[in-house]
């Protein structure tokens, strides 16, 4: 499993889209579909989530007190407000680097099963699965997702 797939679709400004995903993949041993592993049943393996995701906390504690939104903890979600192991979607349009030279943010969202998205800005979609950075080597299985331009 990669740590960024390209879907090769390019979102406009303005439009409006339908994301349907299907199918399961694993984190370790962990199953999973879509929505991540908030689904109720809980596997040994969890308790490294559950670390990550407190130290996820003092990360963001980090980022504000220095604010630096870059800062990243080894074993943190890749975006902390989304559940492990979700489907996120990446718009790349997050432009030029800021002055002092650290890139700009691209435009994420929890895909999950379904969800209707408007991007802000123009860009490629990228989509991958919540889980830290470093971490994708003992993932595998897939989802397939499904686009449709609502308007």
């Amino acid at each position: 499993m990669e740590p960024w797939n390209d879907t090769g679709i390019y979102l406009e400004k303005g439009g409006e889209y339908r994301f349907e995903a299907k199918g399961q993949w694993m984190d370790r041993n962990i199953k999973c579909g879509p929505e991540g592993t908030n689904d109720g049943k809980f596997y040994p393996e969890e308790i490294f989530h559950t670390a990550g995701t407190l130290w996820g906390k003092l990360e963001e504690i980090i980022k504000k007190l220095t604010k630096n939104d870059q800062a990243d903890f080894l074993g943190t979600r890749r975006e902390e407000k989304i559940p492990w192991f979700a489907l996120v979607g990446a718009v790349a349009n997050g432009g030029n680097p800021k002055k002092d030279g650290t890139p700009a943010p691209h435009e994420t969202f929890k895909i999950g099963k379904k969800c209707r998205h408007v991007p802000k800005k123009p860009g490629y979609l990228y989509a991958y699965a919540n889980d830290a950075w470093n971490f994708y080597r003992n993932n595998r299985g897939s989802v397939h997702l499904k686009i449709t331009r609502v308007r």
